[in-house]
């Protein structure tokens, strides 16, 4: 039951996790269940019992336009983890075409640059990387009409080597950001729980409600350096 040990630890880091991971990350660990339920192992039964549950829980997922352009416009993914649904990898298709020129029409009206963030160091990227090999390795280009540049990008095989490249197109940056800013999971948020428990306590009951997120803000934001 590796798999769905290192899934889990995936889903729940704060850097380096966007919506895009959720699917890919299930479609993982539904072919390693596969794998184990159609061997001699003795955790067969419990396996593929582990598989139908995981189709349960998250069928709503799985079925939301949202979450597969998320992990289609994300470069380490993109349309490898369909595993041959050819219906869906047709859809993301031309969704991805139509999207691309709507956005290019947003930013052809308003070409307001957006910053280039640089990826934080993420101590869990090795381990991250090597889970996802399995969906092969990839490297960005961008030329040509929306038609060319979906098939040039889908083209590629996807892969673990999109840091630092990720969509230099604006447009492409915009969409990544669009589609990929949710999280998968409450892990990121969870500490901000726990910092309102320490802040609202028994003798601090009559605290406001302005200056209590004032003190959120501030205990939130201790590690960073400048706020401007």
């Amino acid at each position: 039951m590796k798999p769905i040990a290192i899934a889990l630890d995936i889903l729940q880091v704060e850097q380096s996790m966007y919506l895009g991971v959720q699917l890919p990350t299930l479609e993982v660990v539904l072919r390693s269940l596969d794998r184990i339920s159609n061997s001699e192992s003795s955790l067969k039964r419990v396996a593929k019992a582990l598989r139908e549950r995981v189709e349960v829980w998250f069928a709503k997922e799985m079925r939301s336009e949202r979450h597969v352009m998320a992990a289609v416009l994300h470069p380490q993914f993109k349309v490898s983890w369909l595993n041959k649904r050819h219906q869906v990898e047709l859809y993301a298709r031309r969704r991805l075409a139509q999207i691309i020129d709507e956005e290019k029409a947003v930013v052809t009206a308003s070409p307001s640059a957006l910053p280039s963030p640089t990826p934080a160091a993420d101590p869990h990227e090795d381990e991250m990387s090597a889970f996802f090999d399995i969906f092969g390795e990839d490297r960005m280009d961008d030329s040509g009409n929306t038609e060319s540049f979906v098939t040039k990008y889908l083209a590629k095989p996807a892969g673990s080597s999109w840091k630092g490249e990720v969509l230099k197109p604006l447009f492409m940056k915009r969409l990544f950001i669009k589609y990929n800013t949710p999280l998968p999971s409450s892990a990121a948020v969870e500490p901000l729980f726990s910092a309102g428990n320490d802040i609202l306590r028994p003798k601090r009951s009559r605290l406001g409600d302005t200056k209590f997120d004032k003190i959120m803000f501030l205990r939130a934001n201790l590690n960073v350096k400048s706020l401007t």
